[in-house]
């Protein structure tokens, strides 16, 4: 009898190091990582360049997986406004409107689900992997993905502080590889926004996974996976219930990415190889204007409570052993 697919799917918020997190994971034997895929449907239909640097439609992964060029157009264009439908749906808000919106929020999910079920068992079928790690952050995606018939599925609900968050959206960051015939950046965002999106992606997680204290739930700071890399990469594993040799990691704070990411979107760091140092970055404590962190910690504080965060404002005086400093890769784009 075949096993149930493993799906380990990460949430939170962008730019909280999920990117190096997913690329870690996806780098250990019978894991593949295969980054947002909720942006798979743009990624065909763009040409966008895969984790790899090459165009979607010249990837020799999802060339494989998908055949980009002879899907029919209108097949990707049902599965992203099956996706759309999903994620305009109403999650948080009153009570009674949520109660009454849950038939046709659940409808959505299945509807979605059969289409990132066909993918996922192509992504099985094909590497036989153990483990596909997805790392698309919208709580819906994720809720969709529990929807397929045959997966077990395990959340990683990564969290960052909201004001290095907040201070990396306003940061001009390329989406495009070296040398790619023209130049992208990922969106920038206002510190206000930034904050506002923090609150509503991780009240999503939490209210999907973490309040109703399900076993396929682990939240984890980036932090903490910056100060523990490795540690924190055994803690998934025995989450997950996989034994699995770490020779990724060269040493406590070094990881060999020796092969291209397949990765959909995510942080310029998927386009990278080599050897990756994990180090402490704290610039947004420095760099940041002291109203804009003022006005985040003012939108956050309760859940920079509820994670463990200082609510100190000094530079470098927000350094403790309760909330290490955020981190940083040596010799690649900042992990955000």
């Amino acid at each position: 009898m075949t096993s149930p697919m493993k799906v380990l799917f990460i949430a939170g918020s962008g730019r909280s190091g999920s990117t190096i997190l997913s690329t870690v994971l996806g780098h250990l034997e019978g894991f593949v990582s295969i980054g947002e895929l909720t942006h798979l449907w743009i990624g065909i239909l763009e040409n966008r360049p895969c984790g790899c640097a090459e165009p979607f439609h010249r990837c020799p992964f999802w060339g494989r997986i998908l055949d980009p060029d002879l899907l029919d157009r209108r097949d990707v264009e049902r599965a992203l406004a099956a996706k759309q439908q999903l994620i305009r749906q109403r999650v948080l808000g009153r009570l009674d409107a949520w109660r009454g919106n849950r038939g046709a929020f659940d409808e959505a999910a299945q509807k979605y689900a059969s289409v990132l079920g066909d993918v996922y068992r192509r992504i099985r079928r094909l590497t036989g992997c153990d483990v596909i790690v997805d790392s698309s952050h919208q709580p819906a995606h994720g809720y969709a993905v529990e929807h397929i018939p045959d997966t077990e599925t395990f959340v990683i609900h990564i969290v960052r502080d909201s004001r290095a968050v907040a201070f990396s959206k306003t940061r001009l960051k390329p989406r495009m590889p070296e040398g790619w015939i023209h130049d992208e950046y990922m969106d920038r965002f206002g510190t206000t926004r930034s904050a506002r999106d923090w609150v509503a992606v991780n009240l999503k997680t939490e209210y999907f996974w973490g309040a109703r204290g399900r076993t396929n739930y682990l939240r984890i700071r980036y932090e903490d996976f910056a100060a523990e890399p490795r540690n924190t990469i055994t803690r998934i594993l025995e989450f997950l219930g996989e034994d699995r040799d770490l020779g990724v990691f060269v040493d406590d704070h070094t990881a060999r990415l020796d092969r291209p990411t397949h990765h959909v979107e995510g942080n310029p760091v998927r386009f990278r190889s080599g050897e990756v140092r994990i180090r402490l970055d704290d610039e947004w404590s420095t760099a940041m204007p002291r109203k804009a962190r003022l006005a985040v910690l003012g939108l956050t504080w309760p859940l920079l409570l509820r994670y463990g965060y200082p609510m100190s404002n000094g530079p470098r005086a927000e350094r403790s052993a309760a909330a290490p400093p955020v981190a940083r890769e040596a010799g690649v784009p900042r992990p955000d």
